[in-house]
């Protein structure tokens, strides 16, 4: 069922047409009229929400698609897709109490109330494969750490980690229930509901818990695409946007009454690896900057990442420099397609060459991606992580 269901989102997600734009914040509010919600929007620049549309049935899930075409949402029946332009799609049948996240790749992973479990699906080019079923869940929303590769079960409390084909850690936490948490590279830790605060806490053991803004109260927290967290509030009734590195808070938007705890801001996932990095064979990388055609651009991979380097405009780097990193710029050997121009779409593709080594197994590798036009950085994307098998 759930195959089927992405396969329809793919479809419905991969039209050509109008974009959200990065750091567009979407959110639903009840109408009061049995069963119907209205999705609204807030732009990088407005104080005042808009309306997109209204929408049939209960939401669960809001979230960005990978190339910010559509808003997916996910409802007790069945997965909408909604374009900027309010035309709602109907991509699924029912999947009763769907819950889905995208993580910096782009890849899917969903989670059902029913059978409690945590599917990972990759967006290949011959449409999405499950990779592996992971049956992990108390409850809760599984939440991406994507460098790491650990689901976070809210209601449980607990991390697991879902490198391989089966989970091999799991790691308690401090209590986090009853928001929703994000991963932000800025910090190296997750962000989420600490108390009444907004705290982030590192993911290992025992965590370190650190917070960030006191009695935030805070429902749902979304990273944007430049690196700030978005805090929503249903006791404030408001949505703050906090910049983790310099402490502050940057904007406060009110929320209209009988908002629902669920936000998606738009930030497009800009690097993605097609499949896994297996010995012997070649990975795939797709680099999207779609606001950016002609822009030049530049991939790496590294054997770690850090909390980011400034690098202009507000972007950081967070590969490790180390000699995997100064290899792989060379653009040569094992390397293909690493820097260039972006095509009209904004698009390129690169490919890293893994040797058929026995020691590579179980090795972890990065990889990051800019856009540069007139020698200044005008996109970044999220670190990607990948464990070789």
């Amino acid at each position: 069922m759930m195959r089927a269901v992405l396969f329809l989102l793919m479809l419905a997600v991969g039209a050509v047409g109008a974009q959200y734009q990065p750091g567009d914040l979407l959110f639903a509010v009840d109408t009061q009229s049995p069963g119907t919600y209205l999705l609204m929007r807030y732009t990088p620049t407005s104080n005042v929400p808009s309306t997109v549309v209204g929408f049939p049935g209960a939401p669960r899930t809001i979230l960005s698609s990978p190339d910010n075409r559509s808003m997916l949402i996910s409802t007790w029946g069945k997965t909408l897709a909604v374009p900027p332009n309010g035309v709602v799609q109907t991509v699924s049948g029912t999947v009763p109490g769907a819950l889905m996240e995208l993580d910096g790749a782009g890849r899917l992973w969903g989670s059902d109330f029913g059978v409690r479990t945590v599917d990972f699906f990759d967006f290949t080019p011959a449409g999405p494969a499950r990779l592996r079923t992971y049956n992990v869940l108390a409850w809760g929303n599984p939440v991406l750490e994507p460098h790491s590769g650990h689901a976070i079960d809210t209601f449980a409390n607990r991390a697991y980690t879902l490198h391989g084909p089966s989970v091999t850690t799991t790691l308690n936490l401090p209590s986090f229930a009853g928001a929703n948490a994000e991963w932000s590279p800025e910090l190296a830790a997750m962000v989420g509901k600490h108390g009444d605060h907004l705290a982030a806490f590192t993911l290992a053991s025992p965590p370190l818990v650190t917070t960030l803004v006191t009695n935030a109260k805070p429902n749902v927290i979304e990273r944007g695409p430049r690196g700030t967290l978005f805090s929503m509030s249903l006791w404030h009734n408001r949505i703050d946007e906090f910049d983790p590195i310099q402490n502050v808070t940057i904007r406060s938007l009110p929320l209209p009454p009988r908002s629902q705890p669920l936000m998606a801001v738009a930030r497009g996932r800009t690097l993605a690896g097609l499949g896994p990095a297996t010995r012997g064979s070649t990975w795939p990388l797709r680099i999207s900057f779609p606001g950016e055609p002609g822009a030049l651009y530049m991939s790496a991979i590294a054997f770690s990442i850090h909390r980011g380097s400034p690098i202009g405009n507000g972007f950081r780097l967070f590969l490790a420099h180390d000699p995997l990193l100064r290899l792989s710029v060379t653009n040569a050997g094992l390397f293909t397609g690493m820097h260039g121009q972006l095509d009209a779409r904004g698009e390129a593709s690169a490919r890293v060459t893994i040797p058929q080594l026995a020691g590579l197994a179980g090795l972890r590798i990065f990889a990051q991606a800019i856009a540069i036009r007139s020698g200044r950085v005008v996109g970044a994307s999220a670190p990607v992580g990948v464990t070789i098998p």
